[in-house]
C-alpha cells in the first residue's frame, strides 16, 4: 500500500499535490541560484589562475599551481550538490504525479504532470482543445538536452580545464624553480 491510498479527502491530497509542485519548484529554484554562484566562483579562480599564470614571480607560481586544486575540490563538491537538488526536484515531481493520477484523474485518462513527463521524453503529446479538434505537440530534438546533462557536461568541463590547468602551472613552477637555482 503506497501512501498515497491512505489520503482520503480530496482537500487533503490536493494540498498534498500543491505542496509537493511548490517543492519541486523551489527545489528547482535552489539548484539554478546555487549553480550560478559556484558558476561564478569558478570563473574567479579562473581569473585569478590566469593572472598569477602571466607573472614571473615565484609566490604567484606556487598560487597558479594551488588554484587549479581549488577548482578541482570545488568541482567535486559541485557534483553530489547539483544530483541532490535534481533528486529531490525529481521526487517531489514524481509525488505530485501520484497525487495526480490516483486522485484527480480520470480513469483512462492523463493529466498534466504525467503529460509533461512523457514531453520531455520526446513524445508526442495530444492536446483536445475546444477551438481546434485535436492539437499535438512534440519536443524538438535539438532541444532534447536535459539541465541534468548540461549541468554534468559544465562541471566536468570545469574540471577538465582544471587538471589542465594545474599541470601547465607544474611545468611553469618547475621551469621557474630550475631557473632560480641556476642563477643562484
Amino acid at each position: 500500500m503506497s501512501e498515497t491510498d491512505s489520503i482520503s479527502n480530496s482537500d487533503t491530497a490536493r494540498t498534498l499535490y500543491e505542496s509537493a509542485i511548490q517543492f519541486a519548484l523551489h527545489e528547482g529554484n535552489i539548484l539554478w541560484a546555487r549553480f550560478s554562484v559556484v558558476t561564478l566562483a569558478n570563473s574567479i579562480v579562473i581569473f585569478s589562475f590566469a593572472q598569477t599564470l602571466t607573472n614571473t614571480r615565484l609566490s604567484s607560481a606556487i598560487l597558479a599551481v594551488i588554484l587549479p586544486i581549488g577548482g578541482i575540490v570545488l568541482c567535486l563538491l559541485w557534483i553530489p550538490l547539483t544530483e541532490r537538488s535534481f533528486e529531490y526536484e525529481q521526487f517531489y515531481i514524481f509525488a505530485a504525479r501520484e497525487l495526480e493520477e490516483k486522485h484527480f484523474a480520470p480513469p483512462g485518462t492523463e493529466q498534466f504532470l504525467t503529460k509533461g513527463g512523457r514531453f520531455s521524453k520526446g513524445d508526442e503529446i495530444r492536446f483536445h482543445l475546444m477551438v481546434d479538434s485535436e492539437t499535438k505537440l512534440k519536443m524538438p530534438w535539438s532541444a532534447g538536452l536535459q539541465g541534468r546533462i548540461a549541468t554534468r557536461l559544465i562541471i566536468i568541463g570545469f574540471f577538465v580545464f582544471y587538471i589542465i590547468a594545474f599541470l601547465l602551472a607544474s611545468v611553469n613552477l618547475l621551469y621557474l624553480l630550475a631557473k632560480f637555482v641556476c642563477h643562484c
